[in-house]
């Protein structure tokens, strides 16, 4: 399509929406969802509410900040559940490069095969905290 049918169509579809202020929207380090906006400082992500001025969360994961979001666009009350996905991934993420390393640096095939068993737990752990955050989000 040329650009003089697609200018009016996406100006129409822009004009009649009232949804796509719901879209994410990314500049830099900082997406901004409605009223809310997630900043990221390089350790952690932080929710804010923009009609409010006032910061909401800091969370370890972008998947819970969103999830943190679609919380509180839908008034739900799942905000503690959130935090606690939220956290058990962190830990479980900092287990993992534990876990490696002590694979890595032991001789011990005792060690080794128990520290891979966690490792694989710790895995599943943070695939099911996603999932969570993820069912969450696109509920």
């Amino acid at each position: 399509m040329s650009n003089k049918i697609l200018i009016p169509l996406l100006s129409k579809i822009m004009s009649t929406t009232t949804s796509l202020e719901l879209l994410p929207v990314s500049i830099d380090n900082r997406t901004k969802i409605a009223n809310y906006e997630i900043d990221f400082d390089g350790v952690s992500y932080h929710v804010s509410d923009l009609q409010k001025k006032q910061l909401l969360h800091s969370v370890w994961t972008k998947m819970a900040a969103l999830a943190l979001v679609r919380n509180y666009q839908r008034n739900d009350k799942r905000e503690n559940e959130i935090i606690d996905l939220d956290y058990t991934i962190g830990k479980n993420l900092n287990d993992l490069k534990f876990y490696k390393n002590t694979i890595k640096k032991t001789q011990d095939t005792i060690k080794k095969f128990s520290t891979n068993t966690r490792l694989q737990i710790a895995k599943l752990t943070i695939a099911e905290a996603q999932q969570k955050l993820l069912t969450i989000i696109f509920s």
